[in-house]
């Protein structure tokens, strides 16, 4: 019997084009890409569709980063779940460990992930800023 992990990234793995293929061959991850930008652009002032498939300077800043990993691994999950492929287990590095219990189907639907997305769009924020949250852990 064979199991499936889904391996989330954390920062530092963010690269124009990211989900690219997704949105352009899956109606699926279009939706989601649609939907993010539809949320975050009033509160990001940038489309999530530009920050991730275009060359720009924002991507590689925190502020922008985490919210930009987060909606790529969710339309990728979300892609993979609709052609029948399901995890057994998730995992993921900081921005992928948190994004790992959406993916799980912690958060489901056409808004799954949302919470996580709007979570990681503001902790990208306040991090960037220098403030510190003191220190945690996430199980």
């Amino acid at each position: 019997m064979s199991k499936i992990a889904f391996i989330f990234p954390g920062q530092g793995a963010q690269k124009t084009g990211m989900g690219k293929d997704f949105y352009e061959q899956s109606q699926r991850a279009a939706e989601i890409y649609d939907a993010a930008s539809k949320r975050l652009k009033e509160e990001m002032e940038i489309d999530i569709r530009t920050l991730c498939f275009d060359e720009n300077d924002k991507l590689d800043q925190t502020a922008y980063t985490q919210a930009a990993l987060v909606t790529t691994c969710l339309a990728m999950a979300r892609t993979l779940e609709e052609k029948g492929v399901r995890a057994d287990v998730t995992a993921g590095l900081w921005v992928g460990g948190k994004f790992g219990f959406p993916a799980a189907g912690g958060m489901v639907g056409v808004g799954g992930g949302w919470g996580c997305l709007f979570f990681t769009s503001f902790a990208g924020r306040e991090g960037a800023s220098g403030e510190s949250w003191g220190w945690g852990a996430h199980i």
